[in-house]
């Protein structure tokens, strides 16, 4: 998924949408109205990583800014 992308996404699992989700060659994210999920798909034992739909969102406009 582009930066650019993200935030409308994030507009959409704060809706009514549930679930909107995404898998790459090595991760899985999966974003609801609680927050966001990431999994690596590569290293099977680690722990997916959980954060809040907030951080998340916050995490992605710097990620943005750092490229525009």
């Amino acid at each position: 998924m582009a930066c650019a992308g993200a935030m409308p996404v994030i507009r959409i699992v704060k809706s009514p949408h549930p679930l909107w989700e995404r898998i790459g060659n090595a991760y899985r994210l999966e974003l609801t109205g609680k927050g966001a999920l990431i999994e690596d798909l590569v290293d099977e034992n680690g722990p997916a990583q959980e954060i809040t739909l907030e951080d998340f969102s916050k995490a992605v406009e710097a990620w943005i800014e750092a490229f525009e």
